[in-house]
């Protein structure tokens, strides 16, 4: 029987899955828990508050956002020429 290993990536995935609107997490933990760099992690969490599903603190805090709320927001959409 063949044991799977899931990947580093697989690890941020799901981590990041998990938590549910309000819950906080820091790129170092982040990190710790997934064996992604903490600056690959912060990046992975920079773009998700781009897209509105965190936000993140002064502190480096992200928090995680309501799905159905960012998709409630207008989106301004620049279109190349």
């Amino acid at each position: 029987m063949a044991v799977r290993l899931r990947s580093s990536r697989e690890r941020l995935q799901d981590l990041l899955e998990t938590l549910r609107p309000g819950d906080e997490i820091q790129a170092a933990a982040a990190s710790q828990e997934t064996g992604i760099d903490a600056t690959m992690c912060e990046s992975v969490l920079d773009a998700l508050v781009r897209v509105g599903l965190f936000t993140r603190s002064p502190a480096g805090v992200f928090v995680r956002q309501r799905m159905f709320d960012v998709l409630g927001r207008p989106q301004v959409y620049s279109h190349p020429r």
